[in-house]
């Protein structure tokens, strides 16, 4: 079996969903399979087991097959007793305490808790809005059509339920169970953004009067163009520090780690240990040295691109901040070895103990 049977047979075991929800599921396996590349297509059919398989997470998640009643989840769970005869028993709370949910449910309203600390509001809460207008339009059009108004939210849930989850959403778990049930995740800025390129998505906002397609296309400039500027602040931040304490600094304590070698071998002391010290640290230093070298060519690189938009952008998050992300696990190695006497910034155990 190839990608284009595998995927032509979900499509086949997906044809009792809703369209829009078969289709998102089918474009995320063709852009898994895309990023994989075509040298890895056996792998992940091999990974995915069979459409059969995949389709039946999908449907499970969609409650297809385990439908449950629309009432049930909000029965009472039980009564709190106080013990005490002059008080009262009152309902046992049923709503969402999970706090690693991102959108939770609880009781009369929902939590939208995936907001970073820099960002605004303003904008997460108008995308959540407009989502509200147009799941509320396409409900008042079917109870319009003659559907009641328990078969509507009935269908709904149905048709939404994959994306529903209780457990531990930071867990490597629920990550897998997301895509096998056909969720979207996307762990960066640049491949998060690229749903404003969506045609559903900019007809939808168009079409509740949110924004225009003109408007989103501005937006999708400026939201790259603010990510290429802090990473490319964050990037040349990171080679200053390197280059003119992190470097330094340790480059002294492997002189000071030198010349005690020297000592003890002019002592007649064994000196092994001193020995291995001083090369695992010069070899960290030469790697430091390679990677702050690539990190300058890439960034000079990335200055000097005059590609599209996404494609420069893409180019800041692979070349730049990959390269960042890999200086910083070897000057992190370093900072363990190094006498904080020498370490010229403040350490962890600094930062939680003494300031």
């Amino acid at each position: 079996m190839n990608k284009e049977q595998f995927l032509k047979e979900l499509e086949d075991l997906l044809q009792d969903i809703d369209a829009t929800e078969r289709e998102e599921a089918l474009n995320y396996y063709r852009d898994y399979f895309e990023d994989a590349g075509s040298e890895h297509e056996q792998e992940i059919i091999k990974e995915l087991e069979s459409p059969k398989k995949v389709a039946q997470t999908i449907k499970e998640g969609l409650g297809v097959e385990n439908h449950q009643d629309i009432k049930s989840d909000h029965e009472e769970i039980g009564r709190f007793d106080t013990g005490v005869s002059v008080v009262p028993t009152f309902s046992k709370d049923n709503t969402d305490r999970n706090r690693t949910s991102p959108f939770a449910f609880t009781g009369n309203k929902f939590e939208f808790r995936a907001v970073g600390s820099a960002q605004s509001v303003a904008g997460p809460n108008t995308i959540l809005n407009a989502m509200l207008a147009e799941e509320m339009t396409q409900m008042a059009e079917a109870i319009e059509g003659g559907k009641s108004f328990e078969e509507v939210v009935k269908e709904f849930i149905s048709e939404h339920k994959r994306i529903i989850f209780n457990g531990d959403g930071y867990s490597a778990e629920w990550e897998e169970e997301a895509k096998r049930r056909g969720l979207p995740n996307h762990k960066n800025t640049v491949d998060a953004l690229k749903c404003l390129k969506d045609p559903k998505y900019i007809d939808m906002l168009d079409r509740q009067g949110v924004y225009t397609k003109v408007e989103i296309a501005s937006r999708y400039e400026i939201l790259l163009d603010n990510y290429i500027k802090t990473i490319q602040v964050e990037a040349l931040t990171a080679v200053k520090m390197v280059k003119t304490q992190i470097y330094p600094a340790a480059c002294d304590y492997l002189a000071k780690v030198s010349s005690e070698v020297v000592a003890a071998k002019e002592a007649g002391i064994p000196a092994a240990f001193l020995t291995d010290d001083a090369t695992k640290l010069a070899n960290l230093l030469q790697e430091v040295k390679d990677k702050l070298t690539t990190l300058e060519n890439n960034i000079a690189k990335a200055q000097a691109s005059d590609a599209e938009i996404f494609e420069t952008a893409t180019m800041w998050k692979d070349e730049v901040f990959g390269m960042m992300q890999s200086l910083r696990e070897t000057v992190d190695t370093i900072e363990e070895l190094v006498d904080d006497s020498y370490w010229p910034i403040p350490t962890y155990v600094d930062l939680l103990f003494g300031i």
